[in-house]
């Protein structure tokens, strides 16, 4: 609050701003805050993406009030003294001149949209008012764009969304009647995102030769405007349709009996049987099918789909490569997917491509909602969770989306909470060390946190931390699923409880809480935290324990050493490896270590060397010869 006081502040007396601009700094100063906060804004986004009607209807009434609010009025003579003072010309300042951000009104139009598309809540009339409203009454959001005026005139129309597009285009007939009769009526918002999807689906149509004719792709390209589609994208449906509709020419006929003998081979499992075929399918894939189809083609395409189909077919699993068959086979047919629509029969394709072994969808959803964080992308990856989530890779990749949400402080607490609920849920989500971390990210959130130890850390190394900081890090160390977390996030609470030791920053409270943290009960991380407030006081008491209590703690030691070793978690076996490679440059095993456990350590490490990449072969090879004489 002192920061935004006497940032404004200095603003009104700077000679950088004109009158009216400063009049408004002075408006924010009184007010305590911006005339529109993002706050509110995110709230109602929330209230409009719900399923509730009553909650829509209150965002529909909130965003009007806002909109009602008034830009306050500079005094004219305030601005006839200031100009004769200031020798600046102030005419008309009001509409020039804005007083919310930019980004507080694309935020603010974005509303508008969310409540003109959703045609099954808010009326015609509903919509014409919204828009009347914001375009022609409200002073707050001027000045606005001509583009930004544009976009949102063409709303009194209420033309189609894109979701609404794909729903339409989702079952197109065979007749493209009632396609051809979307394009002749129907008006699209004037979004690249529509007009892509639309030259995607139209580019489609001209390569599925076996379900549309092409009389009626004739009469779909004549309906097509370069000013409305864009150059680049007239020539690519211009391109697709030169390619598919018009160029025809023989497709080379591959002799019935080679296809019959790689068949026999395949059902054999033979593996060149295998590989001398998808050579011979990336060949044929690459021609482009005519109009006229022979009966020697015909045999062709039987005998290809047979064995598409066997390769594919899901129960067919004796082959140790099949897995490696399927992604092979899969990736001819993405590559050619036309030429593979008009081979196969639509069930055939539906029923092949259902059956492949496929790269997971999740990482289109997620790399999806990084790029562009909106209703869409969030819900599509929310029903793949609820529908399509099977594969433990699949629940790994999600659960690291999470970690990168509290790196980030991406998604809202209630997004994030929401998708944490669903994966611990999920009647498939069995692995026991994942549901853990699981527990401990829920037990956040919970507790409105949504940061990770790398955020905090962040601030506390540049003193930009507040006591709402340290309340957070505090109900972190307390979590009662904290022995859970991943050891980064672990080691980071070591390293920032170290410089606030360092600061003496409620050091003696901080010390008591992290003693007895569950994050820090594990020996290997108990031992690091004692070293944090008092190493020579460690050594003492380290010297100080009587032998009959070490062998209990080697054994706790030890287990804890093989449990890291052991693990699937990334950041554990680097952690453990970078301390036995701190053993061997310091020549100096701790008294909790045996030797025989350590060079069993050593040994699992050296078998397992693409599991551990942190420590190279040839170093670890150096170090244990240094240390060949212990």
């Amino acid at each position: 609050k002192e920061q935004y006081d006497n940032l404004l502040k200095y603003s009104i007396q700077s000679p950088l701003f004109n009158s009216i601009q400063k009049f408004y700094f002075q408006f924010y100063l009184n007010q305590g805050h911006a005339p529109i906060m993002m706050n509110e804004l995110k709230e109602i986004k929330v209230k409009l993406a719900s399923n509730n009607i009553d909650e829509k209807k209150l965002g529909y009434e909130q965003i009007k009030a806002i909109l009602e609010r008034s830009k306050p009025v500079f005094n004219n003579e305030k601005i006839e003294q200031s100009t004769a003072n200031n020798n600046d010309q102030l005419t008309k300042m009001d509409d020039i001149i804005p007083i919310i951000d930019n980004h507080i009104l694309l935020h603010l139009i974005s509303v508008v949209e969310m409540i003109c598309s959703d045609k099954n809540t808010f009326s015609n009339e509903q919509c014409t008012e919204l828009l009347d409203k914001f375009l022609q009454q409200s002073s707050i959001v001027r000045p606005f764009s001509n583009a930004d005026q544009q976009r949102l005139k063409s709303y009194y129309l209420r033309p189609i969304s894109l979701i609404e597009l794909k729903d339409l285009c989702s079952s197109i007939s065979s007749d493209l009647n009632d396609f051809l009769c979307l394009l002749k009526s129907q008006t699209l918002r004037n979004n690249d995102e529509i007009y892509d999807y639309l030259t995607q689906t139209i580019v489609n149509i001209f390569e599925n030769r076996r379900k549309y004719s092409n009389e009626k792709c004739q009469e779909l390209k004549d309906l097509i405007e370069k000013k409305t589609f864009g150059s680049q994208r007239y020539h690519l449906i211009n391109e697709s349709y030169q390619k598919f509709r018009l160029n025809k020419r023989n497709i080379p006929l591959i002799n019935p009996i080679i296809l019959n003998t790689l068949l026999t081979n395949i059902l054999s499992h033979e593996y060149q049987a295998h590989l001398d075929f998808f050579t011979l399918l990336e060949e044929y894939s690459q021609n482009i099918p005519v109009e006229q189809i022979s009966i020697e083609f015909e045999i062709n395409r039987c005998l290809f789909s047979t064995i598409i189909l066997i390769i594919s077919e899901a129960d067919f699993t004796n082959s140790k490569n099949i897995d490696f068959f399927r992604q092979r086979l899969k990736t001819i047919i993405d590559k050619q997917s036309g030429f593979f629509s008009f081979l196969l029969t639509e069930q055939q394709y539906k029923l092949v491509y259902s059956r492949l072994k496929s790269e997971s969808n999740i990482d289109q959803l997620i790399d999806s909602l990084k790029t562009n964080l909106n209703d869409e992308n969030f819900i599509n990856l929310i029903n793949f969770i609820r529908n399509d989530l099977n594969e433990k890779n699949d629940f790994e990749k999600l659960i690291q989306f999470l970690f990168y949400t509290f790196d980030n402080e991406y998604l809202s607490i209630e997004q994030t909470l929401q998708i944490s609920n669903l994966i611990n849920q999920h009647s498939k989500f069995n692995m026991k060390s994942l549901k853990n971390l699981l527990k401990f990210l829920i037990e956040l959130l919970q507790s409105n946190i949504h940061s990770s130890p790398k955020i905090f850390l962040n601030l506390i190394e540049n003193k930009q931390h507040n006591d709402q900081t340290m309340k957070q890090i505090l109900t972190i160390l307390k979590a009662q699923n904290g022995k859970y977390a991943i050891a980064d996030w672990k080691k980071t609470m070591i390293h920032l409880l170290t410089i606030l030791f360092d600061r003496k920053e409620n050091s003696e409270q901080l010390k008591d809480i992290a003693q007895q943290s569950p994050m820090f009960q594990v020996p290997i991380f108990k031992q690091q935290l004692a070293s944090c407030w008092n190493k020579q006081s460690d050594e003492n008491k380290v010297s100080a324990i009587p032998k009959s209590s070490t062998k209990g703690k080697q054994s706790s030691t030890h287990r804890e050493m093989f449990h890291c070793l052991e693990s699937d978690d990334r950041s554990m076996n680097a952690l453990v490896v970078q301390q036995i490679r701190a053993y061997l440059i310091e020549k100096q095993l701790p008294t909790e270590i045996s030797l025989a456990k350590f060079i069993q350590a050593l040994e699992t490490i050296i078998k397992n060397s693409k599991k551990f990449t942190t420590v190279s072969f040839d170093e670890l090879a150096t170090l244990i010869s240094d240390n060949r004489g212990k």
